[in-house]
């Protein structure tokens, strides 16, 4: 039986290009690569050269080898984010030398043939759409076979802007939008266009444009206003506006009509509704007869709502904040009535309850509100 090689008597790996030895067995994935096909052992540092110099025809530097290394080695060598973008400055060669060569945004290429002229496609609105776009649609639009994604070939806008050419999708695209329909304005000092629906939201709306050029979405007369809800304005920074939320979210309250469609109000947690229906939660305050102070809350992460700026809104909050402090006193009082601050979960440290009875005795009694002095009263155990 052959001995074992001692430490010091192996030589290591040595590259076939530089002729430097790699000894360190913890390190030696960091600094070569065992080439599968001819089994040659070449350092990374020489194989980077030479992949940035011949890529993607990249061979073996071993003399006389004419192995091709395969693009999982060349990604091994070079790590995935500069493959990627050799990738890609290999595809943009590519299409500048080939003007019939598109690229989609998964990748693949595609070549660009002029398809057949319709004339009776119609647009997004229903409307059928003119000679001029028909032509442009044959020419620019494109679809990939890999991701069936639908892009403009000439302007690269996805999905593909039918009925528009280039020239007049850019034109439509920077023009004032009214904040209910759509539509282009005409009269560009107000946010919202003459149809009648429209004209009738906007007496209950914010008039304004914000700094970014979009509509304000939200409520007459205003002091603060809610940041803007334009999905490209929203897309910038979703977590510090809106937390993801644009025009086209429901509201969470109602979930009929998307955020965009009425007046809206941003709270501190930075959570957004419709006004009305805030109001209308506030207002309508709790169902049925016995008190419940969720309707102060916030609907989504159930704090109390706050929205500095909107007196009416605070105000509303203030009185059930009011009203809470009226039940916790009722609470603690009736609370060592009926016995509960001998319960054990008092005393426990990791109840919710710990040390805290007036708590305790609020998740446990039913309070109602007196018709004539509106004061909270006891009334039973839930």
């Amino acid at each position: 039986m052959p001995k074992p090689v001692a430490e010091e008597e192996f030589g290591g790996f040595p590259c076939v290009a530089c002729g430097k030895a790699f000894k360190d067995f913890e390190r030696l994935a960091e600094e070569v690569i065992f080439l599968e096909k001819c089994s040659h052992v070449v350092c990374k540092e020489c194989l980077t050269e030479q992949i940035n110099l011949s890529y993607p025809d990249v061979k073996c530097l071993a003399d006389g080898c004419e192995n091709k290394l395969q693009n999982i080695e060349i990604r091994t060598v070079l790590g995935d984010d500069a493959f990627w973008k050799l990738e890609d400055a290999l595809c943009q060669k590519a299409l500048e030398g080939e003007q019939n060569l598109v690229k989609c945004k998964c990748g693949n290429l595609i070549e660009l043939i002029k398809g057949k002229v319709y004339y009776d496609i119609k647009n997004n609105e229903g409307k059928q759409i003119n000679k001029v776009a028909a032509k442009h649609m044959s020419e620019y639009r494109v679809r990939c076979p890999e991701c069936q994604n639908n892009f403009c070939s000439s302007c690269k806008e996805e999905p593909y802007h039918l009925g528009e050419t280039c020239a007049q999708f850019k034109r439509n695209k920077e023009k004032k939008k009214c904040r209910f329909c759509g539509a282009n304005l005409r009269n560009e000092k107000v946010n919202h266009c003459s149809k009648r629906a429209c004209k009738n939201e906007a007496k209950k709306c914010c008039g304004s444009f914000l700094d970014c050029g979009h509509p304000c979405y939200g409520y007459n007369n205003e002091r603060v206003h809610a940041p803007c809800l334009h999905e490209d304005c929203v897309a910038k920074d979703e977590r510090a506006t809106t937390l993801g939320d644009n025009s086209e979210s429901y509201c969470s309250v109602c979930y009929v009509q998307g955020l965009g469609e009425k007046s809206v109000i941003q709270l501190a947690c930075k959570h957004v509704f419709h006004m009305d229906c805030i109001r209308t939660r506030l207002h309508k305050r709790w169902d049925g007869l016995a008190i419940s102070l969720k309707y102060a809350f916030c609907p989504n992460c159930n704090q109390w709502m706050e929205a500095p700026g909107h007196d009416w809104l605070e105000t509303k909050v203030k009185e059930a904040r009011e009203l809470e402090g009226k039940i916790m006193e009722k609470c603690l009082l009736r609370g060592k009535h009926e016995g509960l601050d001998h319960d054990e979960r008092l005393k426990d440290p990791k109840s919710e309850y710990f040390e805290n009875l007036a708590k305790f005795a609020f998740d446990h009694f039913n309070y109602y509100e007196c018709y004539e002095c509106k004061d909270p009263y006891f009334g039973g155990h839930r």
